[in-house]
């Protein structure tokens, strides 16, 4: 049994192609480009009377001139022509146009993403920075409950504020500025309490004011928290050889 006629498929692919022709009036190209593929795709599918179905080969044949006259479209894809009356073959040069430009706009779309990507990144960045600082004034200050609220963890800020006050123990120590370096140690400490580095440092500031059992007690701990530190080892050894 044959399939039946039904004119009103054929009337509705008749309005999307209307519909194709305003879009690319307005120079909307894809979109155009998108409906103008479902037209095509429904005239190859359905059953028509001669009549409707040359009506609407006409209507591709005027739609398809006026799309590759199209200055939008042109600025796009360049000249194109397409064969009229030969709807399987422009029907896959349509779907190849509409796949360059999805490829673009995917493209368009992760170049996006990354600069999102960015610049959520830089402002991630700033902010850990300007906790940072705060952090350290508020530890300054001796607000050490309020540092570590802020601190909240946040293991950027963490190694920030360790670094910050590893760095200027050492440089403390070696200016003979013992005070001053056992005080920034033991600032990284309350950051980070579990740096066995930390602690050899604290027991090198021992060492270098000939207070054995301190820098011995301030090893072991570096040790409890790392039993296979090497460097925490021999400075053990180096403490009993002298105590």
């Amino acid at each position: 049994m044959s399939e039946p006629i039904r004119r009103e498929e054929a009337a509705q692919v008749s309005k999307k192609l209307d519909d194709c022709k305003r879009l690319i009036s307005r120079g909307t190209v894809f979109p155009c480009l998108m409906a103008f593929r479902e037209a095509m795709e429904k005239t190859l599918a359905i059953k028509m009377l001669p009549a409707d179905e040359k009506k609407l080969h006409e209507k591709i044949n005027i739609l398809q001139k006026e799309l590759a006259d199209s200055s939008a479209f042109r600025k796009i894809y360049g000249p194109v022509t397409f064969r009229d009356d030969d709807l399987n073959t422009s029907l896959d040069f349509l779907k190849q146009l509409i796949r360059i430009k999805e490829e673009e706009l995917q493209a368009e779309m992760a170049e996006r993403q990354d600069s999102e990507s960015e610049r959520q990144n830089d402002e991630t960045a700033e902010e850990t920075s300007r906790k940072s600082e705060e952090a350290l004034s508020l530890i300054e200050r001796g607000e050490i409950e309020k540092a570590k609220e802020l601190i909240a963890g946040n293991e950027d800020i963490i190694a920030f504020l360790v670094a910050h006050y590893n760095a200027a123990g050492i440089e403390h120590r070696k200016a003979g500025r013992y005070e001053e370096a056992l005080s920034a140690f033991r600032n990284a400490l309350l950051v980070d309490p579990g740096d066995e580095g930390l602690f050899y440092n604290i027991a090198r500031v021992h060492i270098e004011r000939k207070e054995w059992d301190k820098a011995r007690e301030a090893i072991l701990k570096a040790l409890a928290l790392n039993p296979d530190f090497q460097h925490g080892l021999a400075l053990l050894k180096h403490i009993e050889q002298n105590r």
